[in-house]
């Protein structure tokens, strides 16, 4: 890995320090594969697979099968995933009974992991509205959520200011950003492809705006969900101190679970 990947390099020895070669070794790696059972379509799937610790519904493989020649994958039995986007139900484990009939977004939802895994811990008696502005991008996510099967779900296809300008408030929003995709660099090789410093700028204005744009549909007293695909402090920590700066938030992140990192302000 060279070239392109110079600078990418130094801002992680910045970074982590003598930890960023195991890091680094990692990306060029097979990525783990990992999938999150439906919770009412178990029917004994994956019984000899390896959990994934933070998520009750999801398992390691040992290997990566052919998904698209399973049935059981078309009928939404489970869904690919990985793992590290499984830790939404970690996060929201201890308010889980305070959003029993709450009106919940997914801002940026496609292509469904987060929402399905959304619906699956939420009660049926949310209403969880899935947005995602870029139709093709949309098209996925109907899909799959079509697979997963459940009535309460909504898709939509809004900017955050529309959304927000709706007076409909919103007592869960996730916003898993938009990013430079640097956790995407072991399975998709456009996202190195198209990763540079002046990438990462781009990607952390535009979600500092998508955040202040959302944020007015928000409930007094709801909770903000954030979470990016990258390692880069200016995608992550960094936007979480500007809106404790800049808004009566209070962070509540809970204690990482083992082998997670915490960070200033998150995970």
């Amino acid at each position: 890995m060279q070239g392109l990947y110079e600078d990418f390099y130094k801002r992680m020895h910045h970074q982590l320090g003598g930890e960023a070669s195991s890091l680094i070794a990692c990306l060029q790696g097979p990525s783990p594969v990992s999938i999150r059972i439906h919770p009412e379509k178990d029917n004994g799937l994956f019984r000899d697979a390896t959990k994934v610790s933070w998520c009750s519904q999801g398992r390691y493989l040992k290997d990566r099968p052919v998904f698209t020649l399973d049935p059981l994958f078309h009928a939404g039995c489970y869904y690919v995933q990985e793992a590290g986007s499984m830790l939404i139900e970690s996060i929201l484990r201890n308010v889980i009974d305070e959003l029993k009939t709450s009106n919940v977004l997914d801002l940026c939802a496609a292509p469904g992991g987060k929402t399905t895994h959304l619906i699956s811990l939420l009660s049926k008696d949310c209403n969880i509205i899935c947005n995602e502005i870029i139709p093709g991008r949309n098209k996925i996510l109907r899909h799959n959520l079509a697979k997963w099967g459940y009535s309460n779900s909504i898709v939509t296809q809004n900017e955050a200011k529309d959304i927000a300008t709706s007076t409909v408030l919103f007592d869960l929003i996730v916003v898993d950003a938009p990013c430079s995709g640097e956790g995407l660099f072991r399975k998709d090789p456009e996202a190195i492809r198209e990763w540079s410093p002046e990438q990462v700028d781009v990607c952390a204005v535009r979600q500092t705006n998508i955040l202040e744009d959302i944020i007015p549909a928000l409930k007094p007293g709801g909770y903000l969900l954030y979470s990016t695909c990258t390692y880069e402090p200016s995608e992550n920590d960094q936007q979480i101190e500007r809106l404790l700066l800049h808004h009566p938030f209070i962070n509540i992140t809970p204690p990482a679970p083992e082998g997670i990192v915490a960070t200033t302000h998150g995970w």
